[in-house]
């Protein structure tokens, strides 16, 4: 059968069959025409954003389809709008057959619009294959048409059919382009609608200009054709079942424009937040609950794993970012122990409670805040302390400084009265002293002139005394021994009340002598000889052991020569008598005297110990002993000044330290430190005394 007849002279126009147009249907088939337009651009719009090609050609497909099945609708439904005064029907394989040019239309317009920039020539040619599928759609379309009559067609009107539906197409198209240079997002639908409108018009006027070069002449040689439904009912719905398929088109594209949309703000979202957490100046990091990292920022990197930034990744477990840590020597708490580190801080990260310090092997400190979210994610803030600490340590520092200094203020304080008071007490003892030294130089040599004057008057009562009787003889002779036992205590006390004097008067002298460099060793070794030879002096039958450690290190020291040795002898002479006193009293045959004299040079400080094996001090006076006029001696044998003397001229003095270690019944031990130098002083307390 011959589909595409042209009016050659041989037919008349005038004998044609009159036809007309139902105005609904034409009405309906241009908004058919605009909405698949408008699905097309809206298509395009979504194919231009696409990323991969799959999804480019998966939108280009769906895009076509929906254009081409709507651009055919258009067609059927036109020539449904075309009323002839005989039936008509429709061959059902040649018009799904003119599916498939309309559907390669829309994919050629599609390709060309979903560009973002387009040429001339790509304009021109879109529309040349738009016009031409809808062209060739269109008359294949009429050639399924069956009725009792036959179709011929215009030369002049089907090339200017032709003409027209790519003219109009190319003014689609570049509107199209010059609408979108133009717009905003905020009236993309007002111009995406206005090109939609025209491209519409494009497609209706191709179809009713070919419509004007289409003649039919009756021929009852064609095959009987009985009437189906009513052309308006069935275009009606032809457009709905069209316009179904492209609005759910639309509504695809709308959905994923939306998802897109939805993803870009989280992209974006993530992307403002990574900048956020990037420009904070501290490390910053965030685990989810199975402890694996989500995010972080390079200062958290850098701050904790220097030099293993690269394995700090998304992903990454927090155990393993920590133990590789602990593995090449970054964190120092871990040295030794890189297995219980780590899990001492798997347990603190997993349960946080509060700020905790971290050191680098470095020297670095790192303070460290983590915190449990609601989901269970451990969010944690890292800060470099490392400076705060160096001020941290130089605030103790200076603290300690100052409290070192206040302590010397007040120990100088103390001194500083203590000296005031000695000073003022050393006045009144000196002045009390000598007064009491004229009236008891009389009492002595006036004792001492009575037992010489009864010794006389003895002699003289020897030569009357035969005329006596012997009673009364007897009473003489008592008189004459208890006046002269009388005069002998009055001596005695005498003498010992001049020793008290003369201590007194020592003890008070004013300020100290010159410090010189002396040697330390020879003091020692002078006052113990001098000591020993003294107390044989007073007592031939006295013996004791004498011990010596001296150090050669112990060397010279700046003192007072003469009140450095006045303290020796006197607790060399304190050692004698405990010895002495325990010999006399200990009825223990093995019992040796020993007294033991040792010097140890401590850098800036010597020191000096005097022990010996005698009675020792009894815990309950051990406190006393530097006090003056205290003593352990019995009475008449010890003034209570040595002590206190002693404690005077090493403690405040020479700026030293007096010490005793004692066991009652079994030694005393003396501690002498002096400062090496004149300009040295040693800090704490003095007197320190251990029963």
């Amino acid at each position: 059968m011959n589909y595409l007849r042209f009016l050659d002279g041989s037919l008349d126009p005038a004998t044609a069959l009159p036809g007309t147009y139902d105005p609904f249907l034409v009405v309906l088939s241009y908004l058919i025409a605009a909405l698949a337009a408008y699905a097309a651009l809206d298509f395009a719009g979504r194919i231009s954003l696409s990323k991969s090609t799959i999804a480019k050609w998966s939108w280009l497909t769906g895009g076509a389809v929906a254009m081409g099945i709507g651009v055919w609708a258009m067609h059927f439904i036109g020539m449904l709008a075309f009323r002839l005064p005989i039936p008509i029907a429709y061959d059902p394989v040649v018009t799904a057959l003119s599916i498939v040019p309309a559907v390669l239309a829309g994919a050629v317009t599609l390709h060309v619009v979903s560009r973002r920039v387009a040429t001339v020539p790509a304009i021109a040619t879109g529309g040349v294959f738009m016009g031409a599928g809808i062209g060739i759609m269109h008359y294949s379309g009429m050639a399924a048409m069956r009725m009792e009559a036959g179709i011929w067609y215009d030369p002049y009107l089907f090339a200017l059919s032709v003409v027209v539906a790519v003219l109009l197409a190319i003014c689609a198209l570049y509107i199209k382009y010059w609408a979108s240079g133009k717009a905003q997002e905020s009236n993309r639908k007002r111009f995406l609608l206005g090109s939609a409108s025209v491209m519409g018009l494009a497609i209706t006027g191709m179809h009713y200009t070919a419509m004007q070069s289409t003649f039919c002449f009756a021929d009852r040689r064609a095959a009987t054709v009985d009437a189906g439904l009513d052309p308006t009912l069935l275009g009606i719905l032809v457009a709905a079942i069209t316009g179904l398929i492209v609005v759910l088109s639309l509504v695809g594209v709308a959905v994923d424009r939306r998802l897109r949309a939805a993803a870009d703000w989280v992209r974006l979202s993530r992307i403002q937040l990574v900048d956020a957490i990037e420009s904070i100046s501290e490390g910053f990091s965030l685990y989810d609950a199975d402890d694996r990292l989500v995010v972080a920022n390079d200062r958290y990197r850098k701050l904790l794993y220097p030099g293993i930034e690269g394995l700090v990744v998304p992903g990454k477990t927090f155990e393993s970012i920590v133990r590789n840590a602990a593995d090449i020597g970054l964190i120092r708490d871990s040295e030794g122990r890189t297995d219980a580190w780590v899990a001492e801080r798997l347990a603190r990260h997993r349960n946080p409670a509060g700020p905790h310090v971290q050191q680098r092997s470095d020297g670095r400190w790192i303070q460290i805040s983590e915190r449990k979210t609601e989901n269970g994610s451990t969010v944690a803030v890292y800060m470099d302390i490392t400076e705060l600490k160096r001020q941290e340590k130089a605030l103790r520092e200076a603290k300690d400084e100052a409290e070192r200094a206040l302590q010397d203020l007040k120990e100088m304080q103390t001194s500083l009265v203590h000296a005031e008071k000695l000073a003022l007490l050393g006045q009144l003892v000196a002045g009390i002293a000598h007064e009491i030294k004229n009236p008891l130089n009389f009492v002595n040599n006036f004792a001492d002139v009575s037992i010489e004057l009864l010794e006389e008057l003895g002699d003289i009562l020897k030569e009357t005394r035969a005329a006596l009787k012997d009673d009364r003889q007897g009473e003489v002779d008592d008189l004459l021994t208890t006046l002269s036992g009388n005069l002998e205590k009055v001596k005695e006390h005498g003498r010992r009340a001049d020793r008290i004097v003369k201590s007194m008067l020592l003890h008070s002298r004013e300020g100290p002598g010159d410090r010189r460099p002396a040697d330390i060793n020879a003091l020692v070794e002078e006052s113990l000889t001098l000591a020993y030879h003294g107390a044989r002096a007073q007592d031939p039958g006295f013996n004791i052991t004498l011990d010596r450690d001296l150090d050669a290190d112990a060397g010279t020291v700046d003192v007072v020569s003469q009140d450095v040795s006045r303290v020796f002898l006197n607790l060399f002479g304190n050692g004698f008598h405990a010895t002495q006193t325990r010999l006399r009293e200990n009825d223990d045959p093995t019992y040796r005297p020993t007294l033991k004299a040792s010097t140890r040079g401590l850098g800036d400080v010597v020191e000096i110990r005097v022990r010996d094996n005698g009675t020792g001090i009894p815990a309950r006076v051990v406190d006393q002993i530097f006090t003056p006029f205290f003593t352990t001696q019995p009475a008449g044998e010890g003034t209570g000044l040595g002590l206190s003397l002693s404690y005077d001229i090493v403690v405040h003095e020479h700026g030293g330290r007096f010490d005793v270690e004692t066991g009652e019944g079994e030694y005393t031990e003396f501690i002498v430190s002096l400062p090496r130098h004149a300009s040295g002083g040693l800090s704490g307390p003095s007197g320190r005394a251990a029963a």
